[in-house]
């Protein structure tokens, strides 16, 4: 064997020997983690110590500043939305004229004008109140007027409001809602009347109610008008 050849062996020898002692030792210097359960070596980064931080920061979950605002704007959100939740007795309810015997709810329009073609024109919203009347429940008439119409009619643009006033008759009860307040009428009398003319007689108490529309119905001929009284003081 020439001295080249024993020199190789040596070499190959000693380079064995190295990689059996030292290999760990290397391997760890190098970043490397050896995983005795299959002898598997798997890389790993070397890190300095800052960005050691980060990734335990990043293992950890959290929630951003910014996140946390809106979580709280949400909780606090939802909070005050269930405290402005109107109850029963804040409900402002809606200004409307119910006649129980025709199982009728008409909204109820409240005119700040006595013009005569602004009054018709509201009449195609409900039942208007009549601007110089007495106050409900207070001293004097409180007048409402509404549309009529002939039989078969179609109820368009509340036509028909009070196209069948003519039917009812003393004790029948007429329901007020106005500005949240509730107002129970029983009917007295009825009359048919020419137009711009009152009812005749004195009403039956100081605070009165009155329906007026057209007669017959859908007809500018005369007027029909139906006075009723509060209830309590009958």
């Amino acid at each position: 064997m020439t001295n080249n050849g024993i020199i190789t062996i040596f070499i190959v020898f000693g380079m064995t020997i190295l990689a059996y002692f030292g290999l760990a030792t290397i391997i760890d210097e190098a970043g490397m983690i050896n995983e005795p359960a299959n002898n598997t070596l798997i890389a790993k980064p070397i890190l300095s110590s800052g960005e050691q931080d980060l990734q335990t920061d990043a293992a950890e979950p959290s929630v951003s500043r910014e996140e946390s605002v809106v979580v709280e704007g949400e909780s606090t959100q939802n909070t005050s939305e269930s405290e402005n939740i109107p109850t029963e007795t804040e409900i402002v309810l809606a200004d409307t004229v119910t006649i129980d015997k025709f199982n009728t709810t008409l909204p109820l329009i409240t005119s700040q004008t006595s013009d005569s073609s602004k009054l018709y024109a509201l009449l195609d919203q409900g039942v208007v109140l009549f601007p110089q009347s007495a106050g409900f429940g207070m001293e004097g008439q409180t007048v409402i007027m509404g549309h009529s119409a002939p039989a078969n009619w179609p109820n368009i643009k509340h036509d028909t409001a009070f196209s069948r006033i003519n039917e009812l008759v003393a004790g029948d009860r007429i329901n007020i809602v106005y500005k949240g307040v509730k107002y129970d009428y029983s009917v007295t009398r009825m009359q048919i009347i020419s137009k711009g003319s009152n009812l005749s007689g004195a009403p039956a108490a100081d605070s009165s109610l009155v329906l007026v529309t057209c007669w017959p119905p859908g007809r500018d001929a005369q007027r029909i008008a139906v006075e009723a009284i509060p209830a309590e003081i009958q």
